[in-house]
């Protein structure tokens, strides 16, 4: 359901796929650091105007899908 970035001392170290992982020892709770991001696929409905060429003026709802793919993980959240 969600990917997590590890890091270690600020600096980013690896990925883990959802479910069970190991993501290292942690002293004090200081060391390591997780950042997330979700798997599933987020829906956004935008409205759109628009002119034609006959001068007409139209509404079209448009319903715009995005995922992450899971080898553009780090990219997603990094960049």
């Amino acid at each position: 359901d969600k990917y997590f970035a590890v890091e270690q001392f600020g600096k980013y170290s690896h990925m883990l796929q959802p479910g069970l992982s190991f993501a290292g020892v942690d002293c004090c709770g200081c060391c390591i650091t997780f950042r997330s991001i979700t798997s599933r696929v987020d829906q956004l409905m935008v409205r759109v105007n628009t002119k034609t060429k006959d001068n007409v003026f139209v509404t079209a709802t448009v319903a715009v899908q995005q995922s992450v793919k899971p080898e553009n993980t780090v990219d997603a959240m990094y960049k």
